[in-house]
């Protein structure tokens, strides 16, 4: 059987210390980096894989869930300054072992025992890997072992998602980066960082998207081979520097050089939605669903695409889709909250919203909610939701663009555009929706609208 598709499951911490966990976690982390690479076959993502930590399910479940041929499994055991690794390789079918190794190594080099244990898959199921491929597979530099575990830290606490994993994601990769300032990945883990911080509204635009072009310049000048360090450019040019082109030009490289990066899908799709292009946002959202079927934040913004897409049934049907992976998922509940207010299904739009705000404390959930109440006609509890969006919502930064919007569905054009004045002086994120998002359909008519559709250069 050729195998097509792999999955590699997390990595047993063998330590019995569980500080070591996010070694083990990186470890695992790295070595999907490294098959990634492998454009012949579909890699699925870490967050898919990690959701299967310490979840004792049988081999047949998992891989049917997954939708692969066959499983990597592995042990690590960090002792002082060694590293030993066990990895094996399962083809799913037949349940059997294809290739199995030990590597016993210095932590100075273990940088490099992931690209080793990729290429020995690689020949184990007959793929030829193109020197073109790898990039990176043959070499091998020698690292301080404690930027090294600054690094896989950095990497455990950005996949959290959260203020504070990010936070410490943040504090950890600046901390590789000042052990040893050559390293590459490290300034691309950082840019990632920034790039979460602008999106999420954790801080103010100013203060992380320039921060991302520095960092991820500086990865490109070390490695110009790093996908991530494109792929984090990329979002930063099209969020906020409304340089289309030039995201466009650092998305397509990202996949050129990776093609299983399920986040470069994801974040192209992002951009590809910001300049009006829906219908390839949804097929790009569907790839990055395909390598990494369990992420919430892929699932939940293909639902977005879908609404985007003015597919507003299917849109529904997907935010309900992710929610039956996680049922408190915020982003799911203002998904199906936002369609259902397209489908002018208000009062399960004003639930789902409720929902939202309830789980998560961002300006995104209250924004739903006052717009699901403006479009309902009820006004009462739009003015309160607008005067707490004003006053902050646990946020660093209160998006201008909202509010705008929220003004929009109870017919105040002049303070709309206000607001969307505000938001074009502070570089707003929300305004690369304009093209799209059907909460501005109340405003589109407007000549100011167009006009501001202009300024902000968007395609007409």
């Amino acid at each position: 059987m050729r195998i097509h598709s792999l999955a590699v499951l997390p990595f047993e911490n063998l330590s019995g210390d569980a500080e070591q966990e996010y070694f083990a976690d990186g470890m695992t982390a790295e070595l999907i980096t490294e098959l990634a690479k492998i454009s012949s076959i579909r890699v699925i993502s870490r967050t898919s894989v990690m959701r299967y930590k310490r979840l004792r399910k049988p081999l047949a479940e998992i891989v049917r869930e997954l939708n692969v041929d066959a499983v990597v499994e592995g042990e690590v055991l960090r002792s002082q300054n060694r590293v030993r690794v066990t990895a094996q390789l399962i083809d799913a079918s037949k349940d059997r072992h294809i290739w199995a190794e030990t590597y016993d190594r210095v932590l100075r080099v273990v940088v490099g025992l992931q690209a080793d244990i990729a290429q020995s898959i690689a020949q184990a199921i007959g793929v030829r890997v193109m020197p073109a491929e790898p990039g990176r597979h043959t070499r091998v530099r020698r690292m301080n072992p404690e930027a090294y575990e600054a690094y896989l830290k950095g990497r455990f606490f950005f996949e959290k998602r959260t203020t504070g994993g990010m936070n410490k994601a943040v504090d950890y990769y600046q901390q590789a980066i000042r052990i040893d300032p050559q390293f590459a990945e490290a300034y691309a883990g950082l840019a990632k960082a920034y790039d979460i911080f602008g999106t999420y509204e954790l801080r103010s635009p100013d203060e992380s998207f320039p921060k991302v072009r520095v960092a991820a310049d500086k990865a490109l000048q070390l490695d110009d081979t790093l996908s991530e360090a494109y792929t984090a450019r990329g979002l930063a040019s099209s969020m906020y520097e409304h340089d289309w082109n030039a995201a466009e030009q650092d998305f397509q490289r990202a996949l050129t050089l990776n093609s299983n990066d399920a986040t470069a899908h994801h974040w192209y799709a992002e951009h590809l939605i910001n300049i009006g292009r829906a219908e390839r946002a949804v097929t790009e959202l569907e790839r990055a669903r395909e390598l990494d079927p369990l992420s919430l934040p892929i699932n939940g913004t293909l639902g977005r695409a879908y609404r985007d897409a003015r597919r507003y049934e299917e849109s529904i049907l997907q935010c309900r889709k992710t929610l039956d992976l996680d049922p408190d998922f915020a982003l799911g509940h203002w998904c199906l909250g936002a369609s259902s207010v397209a489908e002018k299904r208000y009062a399960e739009a004003i639930t789902e919203m409720q929902r939202a705000t309830a789980l998560g404390a961002a300006p995104l959930f209250t924004w739903g909610l006052g717009y699901a109440y403006a479009a309902s006609g009820d006004r009462i509890r739009t003015r309160a939701t607008i005067k707490a969006l004003k006053a902050g919502t646990g946020s660093a930064y209160m998006p201008a663009y909202y509010i705008a919007s929220i003004y929009g569905a109870l017919g105040k054009k002049d303070l709309a555009f206000t607001w969307l004045q505000r938001a074009y002086t502070e570089r707003d994120p929300g305004l690369t929706y304009l093209l799209l998002d059907p909460f501005m359909d109340p405003l589109r008519a407007d000549p100011r609208f167009n006009a501001l559709v202009h300024k902000v250069g968007l395609p007409q």
